[in-house]
């Protein structure tokens, strides 16, 4: 699966490997909505979850 499977609106996101090897991704515009994984598909799909939960407040 690639980014370009998740509508994240337009924002860019960062999708990086920590030193502990965990993927992290975050909105660059926003980098207070962030996730985690093992693999860095677990980390879009976790950036998702949160992305629609924040949309739903809103």
């Amino acid at each position: 699966m690639t980014l370009n499977n998740y509508n994240f609106d337009g924002f860019t996101i960062n999708l990086y490997v920590d030193e502990q090897g965990d993927w992290l991704a975050h909105f660059q515009e926003i980098p207070n909505i962030s996730a985690f994984g093992d693999t860095p598909e677990e980390a879009l799909q976790e950036l998702k979850l949160a992305w629609e939960l924040v949309k739903e407040d809103y």
